[in-house]
């Protein structure tokens, strides 16, 4: 329900961006933000390291991270934002995140704050916005296949769910990923699967062939 509501609000926030941004002239912190969300700034610098072309899913994410820092940064010009105002947006970050969660937030805020000295040379340099460590994750947490087991046999949930769950258990793809998917893809007489490059983290193509319980399961649901 948090990440609806969030999502609900940074599209609000991004369907009206104020005049600057759609003249074409960025200046604030919004519309940089809004700029790199949108996939703009990947367009006008297409080859800038820190602007990759990324799927709708992960852009809608970003925007709403960012979107929270609005209220403190939103209006402000890049080029005077202060440690201070950092503080003060630190502090919009939803009570109760996780500390790697958290760390996400902070690394979007740096990143906004990163691309309006490079490539868009709006300020010669920008406050510092530290970036704890990652926590080590809980390597004891495990879903077992008897629970797995269960959960795909429980036809109270939808069918295409637990298509998902099982595919996802079996394969180990990111979600952003698999969300893209086609049956285009994917072909059901060899069992080939092909990850766009332009999904993956690394930004590498991934090409496996399924496993055969696997490719059942999808030659069923198709």
């Amino acid at each position: 329900v948090a990440r609806v509501v969030e999502r609900l609000c940074a599209e609000v926030a991004g369907a009206s961006p104020p005049a600057s941004a759609a003249s074409g002239t960025l200046t604030t912190f919004r519309d940089v933000a809004q700029a790199w969300a949108s996939g703009r700034l990947t367009e006008l610098y297409p080859d800038h390291q820190k602007l990759p072309d990324k799927p709708a899913e992960s852009r809608r994410e970003d925007l709403a991270i960012v979107a929270t820092f609005f209220a403190a940064l939103g209006d402000k010009p890049v080029a005077t934002i202060t440690p201070d105002d950092l503080d003060l947006a630190k502090r919009a970050i939803p009570k109760g995140k996780h500390p790697n969660t958290r760390r996400k937030y902070l690394i979007r805020l740096r990143t906004v704050l990163r691309l309006a000295v490079s490539p868009l040379r709006l300020v010669e340099r920008v406050p510092d916005v530290d970036i704890p460590r990652r926590k080590p994750s809980n390597l004891f947490g495990y879903l077992y296949p008897q629970e797995e087991a269960r959960l795909l046999a429980h036809t109270a949930c939808p069918l295409r769910y637990r298509v998902l769950y099982g595919y996802l258990a079996r394969n180990g793809c990111r979600i952003t990923e698999t969300l893209q998917l086609t049956w285009d893809h994917i072909d059901l007489e060899t069992g080939d699967i092909h990850i766009d490059k332009r999904w993956t983290k690394t930004k590498r193509a991934r090409r496996w062939v399924l496993d055969s319980d696997v490719l059942e399961a999808f030659e069923r649901f198709h």
